[in-house]
């Protein structure tokens, strides 16, 4: 794994605070002569759309060219930088759907029999009498040692994120997803993103800031 960086961006805006984001991000990237590479999903007109033959378990489970490149890229990062708003407590469709796709099973994760195939065969005799099946394994990720930055941004105000929504949307990117994946992450948002403004831009600043100590 080489140290290069790996920035993944999904808003359509040019003008929004994810845009202006990416472009602070890409300066102090370049004033630290990083290896990266911007994966600007909607420019690229991203597919986000798991196909049957791409669903885990199905009869073919085979990926396309395009799944495979972005998972060799993910693999020849250490570390990814995700740009992105937070749209009704999570993130657009488009990433949503990357994320599907590109850290699959077998890929980002596996699943480790929990009973030992030695006794796997009483256990399940045994369940069969309740009609029942044990049929799962313990997620195990298999992305570790990476690392992920969480950039994104909300146009609730920040006093009222934990109270009305409990942060869900650190929690689903953070824990649910990439935590799942064993990449470790920081989170760093800005609240009241309705207009990029001058103060606007000062609390991004802030931001990349804080975030730029672990590029």
């Amino acid at each position: 794994m080489s140290n290069r960086t790996l920035v993944i961006y999904a808003h359509p805006d040019h003008e929004s605070h994810a845009k202006y984001t990416l472009e602070l991000v890409e300066q102090e990237l370049k004033r630290k002569n990083s290896n990266y590479e911007v994966l600007d999903l909607y420019k690229i007109g991203y597919n986000p759309v798991v196909s049957e033959k791409e669903l885990y378990g199905s009869k073919e489970e085979r990926l396309d060219e395009q799944t495979q490149l972005f998972q060799k890229k993910v693999s020849d990062s250490k570390l990814l930088i995700f740009i992105y708003p937070v749209w009704w407590n999570t993130m657009p469709a488009i990433l949503k759907g990357f994320i599907d796709r590109v850290f699959s099973a077998g890929f980002a994760f596996k699943y480790e029999p929990v009973i030992p195939a030695g006794i796997k065969g009483f256990v399940d005799k045994f369940l069969r009498l309740f009609k029942y099946r044990f049929n799962y394994g313990m997620p195990v990720g298999l992305l570790k040692g990476k690392r992920a930055i969480i950039l994104t941004s909300t146009g609730g105000p920040k006093i009222l994120s934990y109270p009305f929504t409990g942060m869900r949307f650190k929690k689903i990117i953070q824990k649910d997803m990439l935590g799942f994946f064993g990449i470790k992450s920081r989170l760093y948002y800005v609240s009241g993103a309705y207009k990029l403004d001058d103060y606007q831009k000062e609390k991004v600043k802030k931001n990349i800031r804080r975030a730029s100590k672990h590029f």
